[in-house]
């Protein structure tokens, strides 16, 4: 049995000749080793073991099989650690009698466990030995997942620590990552076996249970990480289906990191905030540009090069060309998988405790349930949705805000219950007017587009445009409501 910490990161084929070349492995590694390695991971058809958190494999390397059970766990803004058990067997065949009681789930039948998906691909591996003593395994991982007559491509870097700190495995990422495009990702091979069975994006991370006694510190970081472990899986989730959904959902949770930001700010001084915030604003500024357009551009993403059919379907392709020509300039920029890492780094190392004075220290013990009402109302307060009047530019300024709380009121109403009930009401149709509200602004400035519909259709399209004052006489309606019940 072993403990497997690691870090894992994706790379365009690409750039592989330039990673095989990056210094790190001159410094402090003798060479590479390279093998193909096959799986064949297992499961009921109901899925019971990967419910239940527990992933079952076969691994062929050459003329060996080895057993495994991964279980338990955590994976936290990409920093996956999990508890791996293995044994090695004679034949390439499941022996579950190799498996102590306790690790297969008891509700699991062992008869009804079945070979569910294959990842075959090569693996290049470094062994580095750092200065300070610490041992890293570096592994460069090419192949696919196979499910069916279904594929998914594999090409990432595994970073597994072996002996030392978690810090110097994002330490290594960082140096890796400077001038090569390396993005963290959470989406391990197993998982991706299951997306394709199950035919799903895995865009949605697992919200974190927030109980009333945690201290506010610990609800910060749970939080905080299931905002980081959801941008890398949105990432992902649009590179699997190019659905520009996903990275609408992105900047939508860009917004709720800053929302977390206000609403603990007095448990984090401002200095600690400086490099989060710039990278937050830093990952604002490259996909507003392209998500102004993003209705324009959803699902056309395939065919964005196809022959058009309508002349308005000419122009929403141009919009998405030109959305995808960002889009691949930015996934070209070695900044964008640093600016990613550097909030995992700035999570995991808690770099808020930097600035602590005793005040602070305190302030972070309190019981969530104790502290999280009233930095709620003020904010909710502070958005002073009653002064938008009939502005519409007002009112999607304040929209990210609206979202980001709206978000946290959800999460947290299992926690305090009824108390949040009327804000999370308030705020959540608030929200959905203000959706409406953002599309009705961005069909105001497709001018060429409208021109170019038919009559019937731009009578249709004018019609609902018309009803943008009822849309914002129900915000300021809501507005007052949400004012008076906080």
């Amino acid at each position: 049995m072993g403990q497997e910490i690691e870090l894992k990161l994706v790379l365009s084929k690409d750039d592989i000749p330039q990673f095989r070349q990056h210094e790190v492995f001159s410094r402090y590694s003798s060479g590479s080793s390279t093998w193909s390695l096959s799986n064949r991971y297992f499961d009921t058809v109901d899925q019971a073991l990967t419910q239940a958190g527990t992933a079952l494999r076969i691994r062929c390397q050459g003329n060996k099989f080895i057993q495994t059970v991964k279980a338990g766990g955590s994976n936290i803004a990409g920093l996956h650690q999990r508890t791996e058990h293995e044994w090695l067997l004679e034949h390439d065949a499941l022996d579950l009698s190799m498996i102590p009681s306790g690790l297969i789930p008891e509700h699991v039948n062992p008869a009804e466990i079945r070979q569910q998906f294959a990842t075959d691909f090569e693996r290049e591996c470094w062994l580095l030995q750092l200065e300070d003593g610490t041992e890293v395994e570096v592994v460069l991982d090419q192949g696919e997942v196979k499910a069916g007559h279904q594929r998914d491509p594999i090409c990432e870097v595994e970073l597994e620590l072996k002996r030392g700190q978690v810090s110097a495995l994002f330490e290594l990422a960082r140096q890796l990552g400077g001038d090569i495009p390396l993005v963290p990702s959470d989406i391990s091979k197993a998982e991706r076996g299951y997306r394709l069975i199950n035919n799903v994006t895995g865009a949605c991370a697992k919200v974190p249970v927030v109980n009333a006694d945690d201290t506010v510190e610990a609800a910060f970081a749970a939080l905080l990480g299931f905002e980081l472990e959801s941008l890398q899986r949105q990432w992902e989730a649009f590179h699997f289906s190019q659905n520009w959904t996903h990275l609408y959902s992105f900047r939508s949770t860009l917004g709720n990191i800053r929302t977390h930001f206000l609403l603990f700010k007095d448990i984090l001084p401002r200095p600690c905030l400086e490099i989060p915030l710039a990278t937050l604003g830093w990952l604002e500024d490259k996909f507003n540009p392209m998500l102004n357009w993003w209705p324009a551009c959803y699902a056309l993403s395939r065919q964005a090069n196809d022959p058009p059919r309508t002349a308005s379907e000419a122009l929403q392709q141009t919009k998405a060309r030109h959305a995808l020509e960002q889009l691949q300039a930015l996934e070209q920029q070695p900044e964008f998988g640093s600016r990613l890492l550097s909030l995992s780094v700035w999570l995991h190392g808690q770099q808020w405790r930097d600035h602590y004075d005793d005040d602070m220290h305190q302030r972070a013990r309190i019981a969530i349930s104790e502290s999280i009402l009233e930095p709620l109302r003020h904010q909710c307060a502070a958005l002073h949705l009653s002064e938008c009047g009939g502005n519409a530019s007002y009112w999607l300024e304040r929209q990210p805000m609206v979202q980001g709380l709206n978000h946290l009121c959800r999460t947290l109403e299992g926690m305090l219950g009824c108390e949040l009930t009327h804000m999370r009401n308030e705020l959540n149709h608030i929200e959905d007017n203000l959706v409406e509200l953002n599309a009705m602004d961005v069909v105001s400035r497709l001018g060429d587009w409208l021109q170019r519909l038919s009559f019937e259709e731009k009578q249709s399209v004018n019609s609902w445009a018309r009803t943008q004052p009822v849309v914002m006489r129900n915000l300021n309606v809501l507005a007052q409501k949400l004012a008076n019940g906080i």
